[in-house]
């Protein structure tokens, strides 16, 4: 948790998830699929999206997991659950069409190599829980603050 993904591209760096996927969708733009649609009204509905999902769902998760009491905890749930639901409500076939989106992901090379074994994510998000995570992302996450991501 709090480490941010970056590239190098032409010898200058980049760094950030969200701006990372659109710089690639830029830089090898022959490439398929593409990560966004084609149609500019859609790809600014995604991207309405994808910044909801950034500012509710990832912050949700990580002070779920960094929540110490257990009245922190049950509140930290309810909200993540309930940005899930809006989030679902967008589409009809939510449901299944994310099973089948997350299975597919699940399946992918990149995917597996890059993942940690399931066993182990108790043991890691606990130890931010024991120690009372300190990095400058759990202190936000904690905070509420939005400029973390």
């Amino acid at each position: 948790m709090g480490l941010v993904p970056a590239v190098e591209y032409k010898g200058k760096a980049l760094y950030q998830s969200i701006i990372l996927c659109e710089f690639l969708e830029d830089a090898y733009s022959s490439y398929q699929p593409n990560i966004l649609p084609a149609d500019p009204y859609t790809k600014a509905y995604v991207r309405i999206w994808v910044d909801y999902v950034v500012k509710n769902l990832i912050p949700g998760f990580k002070r779920l997991v960094q929540a110490q009491d257990p009245e922190k905890r049950k509140q930290s749930l309810d909200e993540l659950l309930a940005s899930q639901r809006k989030l679902a409500e967008q589409r009809e076939d939510a449901g299944e069409a994310w099973k089948k989106y997350a299975d597919n992901v699940a399946k992918r090379p990149s995917v597996i190599n890059t993942s940690s074994d399931p066993e182990h994510y108790e043991e890691m998000y606990g130890l931010d829980d024991k120690l009372g995570a300190q990095s400058k992302a759990a202190k936000a996450i904690r905070a509420r603050r939005e400029d973390i991501m």
